[in-house]
């Protein structure tokens, strides 16, 4: 129950954090430089990971449903497994970023991105947890 409350609380920053970003950007114009190489600037991504399948909301939808609907099986099948905690909080961080990029999606036809660091992409709070969970589960499975 509490890695559900988790991935709950996970949506909620994400989506108060897009909101925030958002209202602040447009204010303030994009982009707005916090120090040495990191920046908030403002992106609308309609696409997948670095514009993947760009303006291919519907595909991007029943992609990011199969992904998380796999990903919450895995998590509740896995508590019957001994010594689950770690994989089940790379999954929440999966599971969490997913519904917060997924809503976004739905609601807006596009996710917002917000947090630029100098030669990267323009991300947002929802991918860093998609990115620590796989980060998470990856080495669960080397180590």
């Amino acid at each position: 129950m509490g890695y559900f409350l988790f991935i709950i609380f996970i949506v909620a920053i994400d989506l108060w954090s897009k909101k925030k970003a958002f209202k602040f950007l447009k204010e303030k114009n994009s982009p707005y430089k916090l120090g040495k190489g990191l920046q908030l600037r403002l992106a609308l991504n309609s696409g997948g990971f670095y514009g993947l399948l760009k303006n291919k909301k519907g595909w991007i939808i029943i992609l990011n449903l199969i992904a998380l609907i796999g990903c919450i099986l895995l998590l509740v099948l896995g508590f019957y497994i001994k010594d689950f905690t770690s994989y089940a909080l790379g999954l929440s961080f999966i599971i969490g970023g997913g519904i917060g990029n997924l809503i976004d999606r739905i609601k807006r036809g596009y996710v917002i991105d917000f947090l630029y660091f100098k030669g990267g992409p323009v991300f947002n709070i929802a991918d860093i947890f998609i990115f620590l969970g796989a980060l998470i589960l990856i080495y669960i499975e080397i180590f």
